[in-house]
């Protein structure tokens, strides 16, 4: 069995990367008779677009864990904390976002409690803050008191339970710029301790293979990234027209009532 993952991670433009995979497929099944290849995806573009009469491709959708299953989980992972985790996520909305074994592994690796993160920012913070507690603790070169962590971020985080649940120590360097590379945007001079440290935390990883840089997981990159955009609002990225402005003008007699009525008397003429 072949398995490629995460297609929609690799850059594409048009049709030419879907027929360069059928193309594969066709030269698999000639050359190695018998065998299945394993396409994963988070959308359904490939498995739609590749799929044909003479080689079609079947679907599988991989359902989110049921209550059975979370429970079962963090029973076998967290066995000293399960019964209060569980007792503690029945019946919350944070159950439906940690049906996922991916949230359920950063979860049982934090708790000492029982306690649930308020939502999906409060458990990648924990996370977070969990790993810059055991790197400073282990006494590691890139996390004594300096340019990357400060001296009083590194007293704090004896007490990092006691912050709000979005919090981190970011007076230092490290993490602004673990987001400002999130978001594409790294330009400190000594950027191979910043590489090195996020590599200790366990969120960047390296291939050298491409001689890239990257994070462990795309949902990381996503959580620093979305630090430095909460800092750094751009709100005319989401911004659109409205339809009664685009519609202004154009003669259209279906054109909404400026006033926005509901009534069925209404005679109000719309734009146009």
């Amino acid at each position: 069995m072949l398995l490629l993952d995460a297609l929609n991670e690799m850059p594409a433009a048009g049709t030419e990367p879907v027929q360069l995979w059928r193309d594969l497929l066709g030269e698999l099944e000639q050359t190695y008779p018998g065998n299945r290849v394993v396409f994963s995806c988070r959308t359904l573009d490939y498995s739609v677009l590749l799929s044909s009469r003479e080689r079609p491709v079947r679907q599988v959708r991989i359902e989110s864990l049921s209550n059975a299953q979370v429970e079962e989980f963090i029973t076998l992972y967290c066995p000293e904390h399960g019964a209060a985790l569980w007792q503690n996520l029945q019946g919350t909305p944070q159950l439906d976002l940690l049906r996922s074994p991916y949230y359920l592994k950063l979860l049982v690796a934090q708790t000492t409690t029982g306690d649930i993160p308020a939502g999906r920012a409060a458990l990648f913070t924990g996370f977070v803050c969990q790993a810059l507690h055991r790197e400073v603790q282990g006494g590691g070169r890139l996390f004594q008191p300096g340019a990357l962590v400060y001296q009083r971020d590194v007293e704090r985080l004896s007490t990092a339970r006691t912050w709000p649940p979005f919090a981190l120590p970011e007076s230092g360097l490290l993490l602004p710029k673990l987001s400002a590379l999130a978001w594409q945007m790294l330009d400190y001079p000594d950027v191979v301790d910043i590489l090195q440290a996020g590599g200790a935390l366990g969120v960047l990883d390296e291939d050298r293979g491409r001689d890239e840089v990257l994070y462990v997981h795309q949902l990381l990159q996503e959580y620093f990234a979305a630090r430095l955009l909460a800092r750094q609002p751009q709100p005319a990225l989401v911004q659109q027209e409205w339809r009664a402005a685009a519609v202004r003008g154009t003669g259209r007699a279906d054109a909404r009532c400026q006033c926005r009525s509901a009534r069925a008397d209404c005679r109000r003429p719309g734009p146009g």
